[in-house]
């Protein structure tokens, strides 16, 4: 019996070994931190070089402080990076990017083509063939904070880094990275040359008298441990298709609208963050826009959206509307009992108010209570260059003026800062609409469609009676 434990526990020893000098083996280790980090920025394409610029925060291991891939001078649809170059080649399987948290002004996350690329020498940039990405980024506000994991077949590079375009919808203008990880395959250490096991030689043993066995003690039952009873979720206070939001029922346009595009209700949606989306889509080579309005009707008080998107610079043939409208809910007809606030170019067929020399992208217009031909009772044409991508739209109605008030950021009603353009009508019941009315928001294509698909999201939206 001896000699069978001792050869059981020669095996048992070998086994271990082997067992540990494969998990040495097999260990992953963070190399980021031994390289240099970079970002790049105003690129043309994905494997270009411009703007790097040396960037600590990329990989110094703090998953908590951003790095802006571009400070300043951003373009549309540029390319940015970040990534790590070292000074030695590195065997690597897996990156992960912690991806940077939405600034107030909405910027942080990419907007389309997210790229893992390698480089065998530091200097020029390929694309990382047969790794998968998980999860699937966002290229919306919901990527903010998100940690992103590259994985594949282990790859020799001199450097590693991660691209895609910003500023292509025109809400995220600059990428945030919190940090770069890269994971290789560490040097295992040397495998020591095994000894031959000397064969025991047979000595007689006295025979050992056995061991009384000990009655085993019976084993106590376990006490089961109360499972806590799960706590409920909340609800969102919205729904995802838009017909519940802002706490107001929502209908949802299919078919006939504004503008040379017919409405379709999956251009309008809810997305995680209860913002609400809406767009204009080429499906096959027919577009179609977006519209909806509250079930119910709304009067004197203020109204405000904030608003995300680069709705400065739309196509010019695209027009946001934020209007109460009395029509839609059988107060009054096309023409008749409507405030709007509108952001467009017009095709490029208007021009500022006080400024006829200037064009206009945006304007505000009332159309009065009594009907007049289809006629407006006012509007101010106003040309702004100096918008931002959040913006905040606001009016005060009442029964004898309404006042317009764009504004830069988010701000909060009651609060008037980084005004962009106001305007103040004053007039009699006639000219200014005395109904409650629904609220409508639309995005729709002026006389002809645009050159690519459109999108701008809303915030918030807001009412406070008088």
């Amino acid at each position: 019996m001896k000699r069978a434990i001792d050869r059981s526990f020669v095996v048992l020893c070998s086994t271990v070994l082997i067992i540990c000098l494969v998990a040495t083996a097999s260990a992953q280790t963070n190399l980021a931190p031994s390289g240099t980090g970079y970002t790049w920025h105003n690129m043309t394409s994905a494997t270009a070089t411009t703007g790097k610029t040396a960037a600590a925060g990329i990989n110094n291991r703090n998953l908590t402080t951003g790095v802006y891939c571009n400070p300043n001078n951003v373009t549309p649809n540029e390319w940015e990076g970040a990534g790590v170059i070292f000074s030695a080649p590195q065997t690597i399987s897996k990156v992960v990017l912690y991806n940077g948290t939405t600034d107030s002004n909405g910027n942080g996350y990419l907007e389309a083509n997210i790229t893992l690329e390698f480089s065998a020498n530091g200097t020029s940039w390929s694309k990382v063939s047969g790794w998968t990405l998980s999860p699937a980024y966002g290229y919306d506000g919901s990527a903010s904070g998100k940690t992103y994991t590259f994985s594949g077949p282990a790859i020799n590079a001199k450097g590693i880094r991660i691209v895609g375009q910003v500023y292509v919808a025109g809400f995220s203008w600059n990428w945030i990275v919190n940090e770069i990880s890269i994971f290789g395959t560490s040097s295992p250490t040397p495998t020591p040359t095994p000894t031959a096991t000397a064969k025991p030689t047979a000595t007689p043993t006295a025979t050992a008298t056995p061991t009384a066995t000990a009655t085993p003690t019976a084993t106590a039952k376990p006490t089961a441990t109360p499972t806590p009873k799960p706590t409920a979720t909340a609800t969102p206070p919205w729904t995802s298709d838009g017909s519940v939001w802002q706490g107001h029922n929502w209908n949802i346009t299919s078919g006939g609208m504004a503008g040379v595009a017919s409405g379709s209700p999956s251009n309008v949606f809810v997305d995680a963050n209860g913002y609400l989306h809406l767009r204009i889509t080429n499906n096959g080579g027919t577009f179609t826009a977006a519209q909806t309005f509250t079930n119910d009707n709304m009067g004197f008080g203020t109204y405000q959206w904030q608003i995300q998107g680069n709705i400065w610079s739309m196509d010019p043939t695209t027009v946001l509307g934020l209007f109460p409208y009395g029509p839609q809910n059988g107060i009054g007809q096309d023409g008749q009992n409507e405030i709007d606030i509108e952001f467009s170019q017009w095709d490029k067929q208007c021009s500022d108010t006080s400024n006829p020399s200037l064009p206009c992208n945006g304007d505000f217009t009332i159309y009065p209570a009594v009907y007049n031909k289809g006629l407006e009772t006012w509007e101010d044409d106003w040309d702004i260059t100096n918008g931002t991508n959040l913006t905040t739209a606001r009016f005060v109605w009442s029964s004898n003026n309404i006042v317009f008030t764009v504004m830069s950021g988010l701000q909060p009603i009651g609060t008037t800062a980084n005004v962009l353009h106001t305007q103040t009508y004053s007039g009699n019941t006639t000219g200014i609409p005395q109904v409650a009315m629904p609220v409508g928001m639309n995005l729709w294509c002026f006389q002809a469609t645009p050159a690519a698909n459109q999108e701008v999201i809303i915030q918030s939206f807001q009412f406070v009676p008088e």
